[in-house]
Parts: structure tokens; sequence; C-alpha cells
């Protein structure tokens, strides 16, 4: 049997994740329902890194004045957010049923290291998803997949051709 989901890795070349959707969901996911469930694991990191908490659910460690100031922002005000580039280097592989999250190679791989380990800079574990999160993630998309018509329904209501139930 596959494990579920794997801790997230770290090393100066590669960030990764891995989650395993036969495991997760008690079937297969088609394709389309396997990208949906990826990005909705990138999404998750994305969003809670902007909103400033780490994987563990609290606040980052503040900026230093220096680096606040040249951002300028308060000290509490971390999103890891300068460009971007880091944050849009997360990305998804889909092989079979396993899902990988992960930023692999250059800059932004070595950046996140640093951040989620503490290496060069202050710790600040961004990258990677607990596994009650997933667990919420599944909640939600199976919700989503139970209902298939569910989407054409929003749809539709979205530009007022079906009647709000």
């Amino acid at each position: 049997m596959a494990k579920a989901w794997t801790p997230p890795t770290y090393s100066k070349k590669k960030s990764t994740q891995t989650v395993n959707a036969r495991e997760l969901f008690g079937r297969n996911l088609n394709e389309g329902e396997k990208e949906e469930f990826a990005q909705s694991l990138v999404d998750l990191i994305r969003t809670r890194t902007l909103s400033g908490v780490n994987i563990k659910g609290s606040d980052f460690k503040q900026y230093s004045k220096g680096y606040a100031d040249r951002k300028g922002v308060s000290r509490s005000a971390v999103d890891m957010f300068l460009k971007g580039d880091m944050l849009e280097a997360i990305q998804s592989k889909i092989k079979g049923q396993n899902i990988t999250v992960e930023i692999d190679g250059g800059v932004d791989a070595l950046k996140s290291f640093n951040h989620n380990t503490g290496d060069t800079l202050p710790k600040r574990q961004f990258f990677g998803i607990q596994r009650k999160e997933i667990n919420e993630i599944v909640s939600v998309v199976k919700r989503t997949l139970s209902d298939p018509e569910k989407e054409l329904r929003d749809a539709l209501r979205d530009v007022r051709l079906v009647q709000e139930e």
C-alpha cells in the first residue's frame, strides 16, 4: 500500500512533498480531478505564506528592521514576498496517482532551502502541507467530486440562468 503523504523535504536544489491521491480519496482520480487537487495544494501554500503564517500555523519570525525598511513594511508584516519569484516557483507534478508539489532548481530552490531550514536566514518554514491541511483540502474536493454537476450549476448561477436553492 502506498503512503498517503510524505513530509516535505528541503535541499539546496529542491523542496518537495508528495501525496498519493488514491490513498487520500479511496479511489483513482481522473486527470481533471488530479489537476484540481494539485492546484489546491499549491494555492494553499501560497495563500498561507502570503498571510504571514508558517507551515505549523504560527506567525513567521519578524523581518529585521533594515529589511522591513527596505521593503517598506512593518517588521511583523512577513509575507515572504518581495518579487514573487519563489512563491511562483511552486509547481505541481502528477505521475500516476502521486502529486508532488515542489520548487525545483535554481535560485528559488536555494532561497526556499534557506528559509525553510534557517540555513542563512531566520527560519521561516513555509513550504509544504501538514496532514491536517491535506485532510481539509481532501474534504472540500470530495464534496465537489460527489456532485459533478455542481460546477455547471455554479457557473449557470453566476450568469443567473439557475435560481438559487
